[in-house]
Order: C-alpha cells, then sequence, then structure tokens
C-alpha cells in the first residue's frame, strides 16, 4: 500500500490548494489538471484529471409569478443568457387545455412574458402549462413544457 506524504497539482489554476489530495477546482473554462504524489520513499505516481465545465442551462422558466403590480415577478418568461435567442412558440394553457396565451417568433430579449390574463381580464390563481420552442444562437432548438403557478 503506497502512503503519499506530498501532492502537486499543476496548473495551480482555480484550485482550492494546489499540495493537498483532493483540492476543489472552480474552473472557469475546461482543462487537464496534472497530479504528482510523492510517497514515503520519494516514489513518484502521475495522474490526469480533466474538468469539463458545465455552462449551465441556457434557458431559465421560473414556477411561480405574481401579476400584481407591484413590479417583482409580474410576467411569467423565459429568461435567456444570450440575447440573440428567439421564441419560436410560447404558449400557455389552463387545467381543461384552453389556451389564455400564446406568441410567435419573437426575440426573447424583447419579450415582456405573459401577464397572467386572457383578453385582457385577470385569471384566477392556480396552475398553467406551457409549451416553448426556442432556437438559440447557435442554431440549435430546444423545447421546454412544464406548469408554473399563478399566485
Amino acid at each position: 500500500l503506497e502512503r503519499f506524504v506530498s501532492y502537486s497539482w499543476e496548473p495551480d489554476l482555480w484550485l482550492s490548494c494546489s499540495d493537498c489530495p483532493t483540492p476543489l477546482t472552480f474552473a472557469e473554462e475546461e482543462l487537464t489538471y496534472r497530479l504528482t504524489a510523492t510517497d514515503e520513499r520519494d516514489c513518484t505516481r502521475e495522474a490526469e484529471v480533466r474538468v469539463v465545465v458545465d455552462a449551465g442551462p441556457r434557458l431559465y422558466l421560473p414556477n411561480a409569478f405574481t401579476p400584481d403590480g407591484d413590479g417583482y415577478n409580474d410576467h411569467f418568461r423565459p429568461y435567456v443568457g444570450d440575447e440573440q435567442t428567439e421564441i419560436l412558440f410560447f404558449y400557455v394553457f389552463h387545467r381543461w387545455g384552453g389556451r389564455v396565451f400564446s406568441v410567435l417568433n419573437t426575440p426573447a430579449a424583447s419579450f415582456p412574458g405573459w401577464d397572467g390574463t386572457l383578453d385582457g381580464n385577470p385569471l384566477e390563481p392556480g396552475v398553467f402549462v406551457y409549451y416553448l420552442k426556442v432556437r438559440f444562437p447557435d442554431g440549435k432548438f430546444e423545447v421546454f413544457t412544464g406548469d408554473v403557478l399563478l399566485l
């Protein structure tokens, strides 16, 4: 059984420590770390660890909103990381399947969202279902479905 007494990580970018056995990384880009571990007899072992950074979701949809006019969460809308994202269609349905909101071919950056009304009349609080398709700037399409609580 090897017992290591020292560790060296390179590069030491974004590491919580470069001389410990299990550092945390706060990497901002993909990279490969090389670990050199030295045992009690001054023998070394090397290993590589590839870190892949997940940019996370490119779109966020809240699960509730409050169209009460206070300026906070008054509209249900997708939040996107890139202003060039386009909403191809966005539909909202009530619990019986009737469509209460729709929009087609709209830039996500300028889309105000659904205000919780149908034909200008406020709807009762409840759960609504959405169906959304977007085109991201890289040309990829993605469909999002789910529900939202109107409070």
